[in-house]
């Protein structure tokens, strides 16, 4: 939703300390396919399946506008990121 533009700082989420997540709103989410990247740069992405994400996982067709990026361990299942897209 970016362009797959990984140095895009304006898709930065904001952290949501009730949910413990990274939430991103207002995201124009395509079924083009996408990905979480860090850093400004692909070196980490993840993708694939939303309920068990991978790093260099594969595009993420999921649609929506926000989306919930949880990393904390405290809301995984054995350390797995996962994310909610609404």
């Amino acid at each position: 939703f970016n362009g797959w533009a990984a140095v895009d700082d304006s898709q930065i989420g904001s952290y949501d300390m009730e949910k413990r997540c990274l939430v991103k709103t207002g995201a124009t989410v395509t079924g083009n396919g996408w990905k979480f990247t860090s850093n400004g740069n692909w070196n980490v992405n993840y993708g694939g399946d939303l309920k068990a994400l991978s790093r260099d996982g594969a595009n993420i067709t999921t649609v929506g506008s926000t989306i919930c990026l949880f990393l904390e361990n405290t809301k995984t299942t054995q350390g797995v990121i996962y994310a909610t897209v609404e």
